[in-house]
């Protein structure tokens, strides 16, 4: 895949299920992954390997011991943590370094009500290094943009039932009463 006739290089956070499908995915269209980040498993491997898919020719590398420098990459996807607070660490660095960060940290969908210093420390990385951020997956995907799509292209629908699983621990206790989550 090329924007305006250069590849663009991507470096990978995560090789759990969303990582290795997002990872194969990538490859598939032909975005050149320059490295692949995991926290435990398969460190040293080549990540065609991991995937099954041939030898690629990326190794796998512990996120400790990654260096993130400028102009290695054009996008950073972090497919490893729900919390926006989790990215402060290398997201940040990517951003700093002008790499382009896409996350699925659910945390990091509008940040203002769960973590607004993170969120500030992260925008103000994003600006420094003139990168951006991006949060993404089932929230926006499935919370907030199916049902209308849905909706709109099947007016006779009568109800949507979308059920899921997520960490809503963040917002407390009062506001879980009051959203009526835990309750069936």
């Amino acid at each position: 895949m090329a924007i305006e006739g250069k590849k663009i290089r991507c470096i990978l956070f995560g090789l759990g299920a969303i990582g290795s499908i997002t990872a194969r995915g990538l490859i598939e269209v032909g975005v050149e992954i320059v490295g692949v980040c995991t926290r435990s498993s398969h460190v040293g491997d080549d990540l065609g390997a991991v995937l099954g898919t041939g030898t690629v020719g990326v190794a796998v590398s512990a996120v400790s011991e990654i260096r993130v420098q400028k102009g290695m990459a054009d996008v950073a996807i972090f497919c490893t943590t729900g919390s926006i607070e989790e990215l402060l660490g290398m997201a940040r660095t990517c951003l700093l370094n002008g790499i382009n960060v896409l996350t699925i940290a659910d945390g990091a969908f509008f940040p203002d009500t769960f973590a607004p210093e993170a969120k500030r420390l992260l925008d103000e990385a994003a600006r420094e290094g003139n990168a951006t951020i991006l949060a993404t997956g089932y929230q926006d995907g499935i919370m907030v943009n199916l049902p209308v799509l849905v909706t709109a292209i099947t007016p006779w629908a009568r109800s949507i039932s979308i059920h899921m699983q997520s960490d809503f621990t963040r917002p407390g206790q009062n506001s879980s009463r009051r959203l009526q989550l835990g309750t069936t």
